[in-house]
């Protein structure tokens, strides 16, 4: 439910909602503190009632695409509302907008190889970077993947959701990650050395969750 507060902590307005998910709560809600003409107003009390949870990706999903979206159509995780070659679903993962067609929300956010590093993690190495939220969403997994046929893949590093990078194969870690802001920027280098590796190529896959 949701509660309007005057002044002496007198009830303006109270609506409360039906269990789950109400897509018509939040603009009654907007309209009503949009109307109201009390000079006394002093805030507002959320209590949510009974109801299963939304999952983030849910509660992004509609505030993105519209309170009645859903896992489909445009909205859907595989789709491309925006048409810039990047599917929702990633979109989420790296943190950009999917309702953009900017540059910066669309192919300029991808992945990209790292050339000219001088940290000893990765200057013998074919490596990778991309950046994603420092406060990644919890219900994404994030795999550097590795291949020498394009075929089959090996994982190098993963993260699930709030958890720390894993650095798959054992060994040194070939993982360089730094934070600036809101915004983390991981380095990964493959598990084999450029002198000792055919042809190579990594990627980064993202999945729910």
């Amino acid at each position: 439910s949701v509660t309007l507060y005057g002044a002496s902590n007198t009830k303006i307005f109270t609506l409360t909602d039906t269990p789950g998910y109400n897509a018509a709560i939040a603009g009654t809600v907007t309209e009503v503190i949009t109307a109201t003409t009390n000079t006394n107003f002093r805030g507002i009390d959320w209590a949510p009632t009974s109801g299963t949870p939304q999952p983030p990706i849910e509660i992004w999903r509609k505030a993105k695409f519209g309170p009645g979206a859903t896992n489909s159509g445009t909205a859907a995780n595989d789709a491309d509302f925006d048409f810039d070659g990047v599917p929702n679903l990633v979109e989420y993962g790296l943190g950009t907008d999917p309702v953009s067609a900017l540059a910066s929300d669309g192919a300029a956010s991808l992945p990209s190889a790292v050339t000219g590093s001088s940290d000893p993690l990765l200057t013998d190495r074919l490596a990778m970077a991309f950046s994603i939220p420092k406060t990644n969403p919890v219900d994404i997994t994030y795999i550097v993947q590795a291949s020498d046929d394009l075929v089959n893949w090996t994982p190098l590093a993963t993260k699930a959701g709030a958890a720390d990078w894993v650095w798959n194969p054992g060994g040194t870690a070939r993982l360089v990650i730094t934070t600036a802001g809101e915004v983390t920027t991981v380095q990964v280098g493959d598990v084999v050395a450029s002198a000792d590796a055919g042809r190579r190529q990594l990627r980064l896959k993202i999945t729910n969750p």
